[in-house]
């Protein structure tokens, strides 16, 4: 079974490596909400982010602690009445991301400028802020 964990936003690993500014602006000015994320096996960082990239990235300066939940197979998804801060379809949304990126998110690893390999959430702002200031 799952469960919910307050963690310090450093013990967060990105398993993706785009952010698209639209979608940040998007989540700005709304309270940060349950993140799911697994355990991560491999690298021994903390945690994969499962899902919630953009909505992390909108409010992460303001939080250094996130409440998260840890999914501990590809099928323990967030029940419908564990928080009321989740609309249903965020729920859904969240739960297909547990299902579909389980797995592969242990081994991936987003790659920034020069083939640098990102492992903290606080890098891969980083990296994505430096590349689109230069757009």
């Amino acid at each position: 079974m799952g469960e919910i964990l307050t963690i310090n936003r450093t013990q967060l690993r990105p398993t993706q490596n785009y952010l698209i500014n639209k979608h940040i602006e998007k989540y700005i000015g709304q309270a940060l909400k349950l993140i799911p994320v697994t355990k991560d096996e491999v690298w021994g960082i903390g945690y994969n982010i499962l899902d919630g990239h953009h909505r992390l990235s909108s409010i992460i300066e303001e939080n250094p602690v996130i409440q998260v939940w840890v999914a501990n197979s590809p099928r323990d998804f967030i029940p419908t009445n564990i928080t009321d801060t989740l609309l249903p379809e965020e729920i859904e949304e969240h739960n297909f991301q547990i299902k579909k990126r389980f797995t592969t998110s242990q081994m991936y690893v987003p790659i920034g400028t020069h083939g640098k390999e990102i492992f903290s959430f606080d890098d891969f702002l980083k990296y994505h802020y430096k590349i689109n200031s230069k757009s």
